[in-house]
C-alpha cells in the first residue's frame, strides 16, 4: 500500500524540479565487500564458541549481526518510491 505524506504544498526535488534520473538501478552488492564477508564467514563459528564459553552475546547483537547480513540484498526485500508528479522511481 502506498504511503504519501502532505509536505505542505511543497514538492521534493525530481525531474520535474530539473534534476534527472539516471535510468538505472545499480545494487550496492554487499555480499563483496570484505566486512560482509567476514562477519557471514564467522558468525556462526563466533556465536557457538560465545555459546560455549559461557552466556554467549546480548540477543540484540545477535540480531544486529544478521540484519546487516540481510542488508542491501534485494532477496530480503527493498523499497521501491516513485513521484507522484513526476513519474520518476527509486529503488
Amino acid at each position: 500500500m502506498p504511503i504519501a505524506a502532505d509536505v505542505s504544498g511543497t514538492h521534493p526535488p525530481c525531474t520535474s524540479a530539473g534534476e534527472t534520473h539516471s535510468g538505472s538501478y545499480r545494487p550496492r552488492e554487499p555480499e563483496n565487500t570484505v566486512l560482509y564477508q567476514v562477519v557471514a564467514w564467522n558468525l556462526e563459528t563466533f556465536m557457538a564458541s560465545q555459546r560455549q564459553g559461557g552466556g554467549g552475546i546480548p540477543r540484540f547483537v545477535e540480531r544486529e549481526f544478521r540484519e546487516f547480513l540481510n542488508c542491501g540484498i534485494a532477496a530480503c526485500g527493498f523499497l521501491r518510491l516513485k513521484c507522484q508528479v513526476c513519474g520518476g522511481e527509486k529503488f
